[in-house]
């Protein structure tokens, strides 16, 4: 079960997808999360430090980019959801807001963070994915080597 407060959790709500994906994460079930992406998904994470992909696309490469990143992790958490839904063009958008508490195998440190998310929704799948975060908590955690 999730701490999740919403705007909308109709059913018809594209909120349910996201806590979906965000659960199945957290479980390690990278390949159920991709069930939830359209073959042509963009993830998106622009202030991620390098050497980690700031875009990837396509539902078979970002489960690949997935499953390398959680593979390095132990307990995952998404806590303290928040989400705002809109219409747009293209789908349904969700702005999320969650506090991460991860488990970092190599460090044994623990990634902590607030995330921001705009996911967009199209035909009850995830079709774009723009996550935005504090790149210093990454390198803080190990997850990422610390600017010299």
């Amino acid at each position: 079960m999730t701490d999740t407060a919403a705007l909308d959790c109709s059913p018809t709500s594209p909120v349910p997808v996201v806590d979906e994906v965000l659960d199945r994460l957290a479980a390690h079930d990278v390949a159920g999360a991709a069930d939830l992406f359209t073959d042509d998904v963009e993830f998106t994470a622009p202030f991620v430090p390098s050497p980690l992909p700031a875009a990837t696309v396509g539902r078979d490469a970002v489960a690949a980019m997935m499953t390398t990143v959680f593979d390095a992790y132990g307990t995952v958490e998404f806590r303290n959801r928040r989400y705002l839904t809109t219409s747009a063009g293209s789908g349904d958008v969700v702005v999320g807001r969650w506090r991460t508490d991860i488990e970092v195998l190599a460090s044994g440190a623990t990634y902590a963070d607030e995330v921001i998310a705009v996911v967009t929704i199209r035909d009850g799948h995830v079709a774009r994915f723009d996550e935005y975060f504090n790149p210093d908590s990454l390198r803080a955690a190990g997850v990422v080597p610390a600017i010299q």
